[in-house]
């Protein structure tokens, strides 16, 4: 008896110890949970109960590329049976960072593709209240605007995530944009067995026509994974007194205003890892305001993958015309010609076209090169400067993306350089 008592009192020991010390051993298990690249920054967590065990407050912070991030949660219960979480808000803040100098940020075909989201065993019963998503304002821009400073905020309600017996759940959650009353959306989410669809939409209303729609589809197939991503922007379908201080908010005051169509096609197709396969972008009449310029795009192109390589089609004459208020045109001018300099720099308009068939072939990676082929037509005007550049049969290698000294170019053009009115400059 002596011995057993012994036993029943080591035993109960043990269980006391692992019970007092229940927020440390917790701490360590939602640390090992995270992905590379994040931190557990604070937990507070009572003691497990018979039925569940309650969380106050989860913080972690990561980062993604050239963006860090900062997650809160508070509220948490988390239930045995069932394994049900019901979460009372997340906080979700994003800081974008310039990468300007970071050669190691170079654009790669991996970050032109998809992971495949495959969900295995039976999914847990999730419910979210309320969930921010804080969208700060990139570093190293100053706004011009005291709106432009604060960041955008996303507030999605009542996410209830509750899979039906065969595994499927099907959740739609309200969006808004805090400060901003009149923008309310929908994001509705459907997963079954061999396929995930997602869409979220401005207005909520399938009344009005949208302005903003952005749709996702993945289905699971047998020899690979495709992924179909849609989105359509129509400023004209929004009110711009509302739309221009979202954009203003949301850029952090780079751009003042937004109008024109653009719609967006890619899809992606792989086993384990998606690649992309074609990128499909027109822009109808869109003009983007910054805080100091103005540029107006009417093209449309298809991009697609030919091994390592990314190639551009103009499936259309593209327009392009940028009005620079802030002399950087006539910077460009002086650095290819140094003897141009001025004590002012006036306002100056750029005109592009580039005709139908042209086609771009990117190599992304640390050995980035570009190669064109087609033809060019380029106007600039100033009060000072008067330029036009055509050409016809243009090939032009870039070697090296980061340096445009390495490019090469062969085909026929035709420039003509008024400067002041008094020097003619004509080079066939």
């Amino acid at each position: 008896m002596k011995l057993a008592r012994k036993l029943l009192l080591v035993l109960f020991t043990l269980m006391a110890g692992f019970y007092a010390a229940s927020p440390w051993w917790l701490s360590f298990v939602i640390a090992r949970q995270l992905p590379p690249g994040w931190q557990l920054v604070k937990l507070e967590a009572g003691y497990p109960g018979f039925t569940g065990i309650n969380i106050n407050l989860l913080r972690v912070k990561g980062e993604l590329r050239s963006a860090s991030m900062a997650l809160d949660a508070a509220d948490i219960r988390f239930t045995y049976q069932g394994l049900k979480t019901a979460i009372g808000s997340i906080s979700l803040d994003v800081h974008m960072q310039t990468t300007e100098g970071n050669t190691t940020d170079i654009l790669t075909m991996e970050d032109l593709s998809l992971p495949v989201t495959k969900l295995t065993g039976r999914i847990p019963e999730l419910s979210i209240d309320r969930l921010k998503v804080v969208l700060h304002k990139v570093t190293g821009i100053q706004p011009g605007n005291i709106d432009a400073g604060k960041p955008l905020v996303l507030d999605f309600q009542a996410l209830n995530l509750a899979p039906r017996a065969d595994n499927d759940y099907h959740f739609i959650s309200n969006v808004s944009i805090e400060d901003h009353p009149g923008v309310r959306g929908r994001l509705s989410v459907d997963v079954t067995t061999n396929s995930v669809q997602a869409n979220i939409r401005f207005p909520a209303e399938n009344s009005s026509p949208p302005w903003l729609n952005v749709s996702l589809e993945q289905t699971e197939r047998k020899l690979d994974n495709t992924t179909l991503i849609q989105l359509v922007f129509d400023a004209g379908s929004a009110d711009p007194d509302w739309l221009d201080p979202v954009l203003l908010q949301a850029t952090g005051g780079l751009l003042t205003h937004l109008s024109g169509k653009l719609t967006a096609e890619a899809r992606f197709a792989g086993k384990e890892r998606q690649e992309i396969e074609y990128l499909s972008l027109a822009a109808g009449n869109l003009q983007v305001k910054f805080y100091d310029g103005t540029l107006s795009i009417d093209a449309g192109l298809l991009a697609s993958r030919e091994q390592e390589n990314i190639r551009v089609r103009l499936s259309q004459a593209a327009g392009i015309q940028y009005q620079d208020k802030a002399g950087r045109i006539n910077e460009l001018l002086a650095s290819i010609i140094p003897e141009l300099q001025r004590e002012s720099q006036p306002v100056a308009i750029a005109i592009a076209e580039v005709a139908a068939n042209s086609s771009f072939v990117i190599q992304p990676g640390p050995d980035s090169s570009v190669e064109f082929n087609g033809d060019i037509r380029l106007d600039l005007t100033s009060s000072a400067t008067s330029v036009s550049l055509h050409t016809s049969e243009l090939h032009i290698e870039i070697e090296d993306f980061s340096s445009p000294y390495t490019s090469t170019a062969r085909g026929v053009a035709t420039l003509n350089w008024v400067e002041n009115a008094a020097l003619l400059l004509c080079v066939r």
